[in-house]
């Protein structure tokens, strides 16, 4: 997919949680960062051994490390409107719904959005391959 191509997916989705519907924005670059600290500092640091023990209890950890980071950063009202100082307060029952918007409604969005820009991503290493210069003229 080149940029001049229109993309069909939207910038914002919707999710539900409890009876509050909320938009939640493509992050921003300074999102993307915040959400990537996040995630290495609520596994304190063992994010990655987290991720190559593949064990059940494991993925399951990351699950919720990963659906808390994106929504206290992209939906910093949940916490208010859950009654709670943070999401690591809920119990696993009240925090299953959240990992369902995370995984069958966040995750499939922003995996296609990602798909997008890395086909961008690699148009331009193509490009640079081919002409040993990356510019777009």
């Amino acid at each position: 997919m080149n940029r001049n191509q229109t993309v069909d997916l939207p910038k914002t989705i919707k999710i539900k949680l409890q009876e509050n519907e909320y938009i939640v924005n493509f992050p921003n670059v300074g999102q993307v960062i915040d959400i990537e600290v996040k995630k290495s500092m609520y596994s304190a640091r063992q994010y990655s051994y987290l991720a190559l023990s593949n064990l059940k209890s494991s993925n399951y950890a990351l699950d919720l490390i990963e659906t808390i980071a994106i929504f206290t950063t992209l939906v910093p009202k949940l916490e208010e409107d859950l009654k709670v100082k943070s999401l690591f307060d809920l119990d696993l029952i009240s925090i299953k719904e959240l990992v369902d918007q995370y995984k069958k409604v966040f995750l499939p969005w922003y995996e296609g959005w990602k798909k997008i820009i890395q086909l961008d991503e690699e148009e331009v290493e193509q490009k640079k391959d081919s002409t040993g210069d990356s510019s777009d003229e």
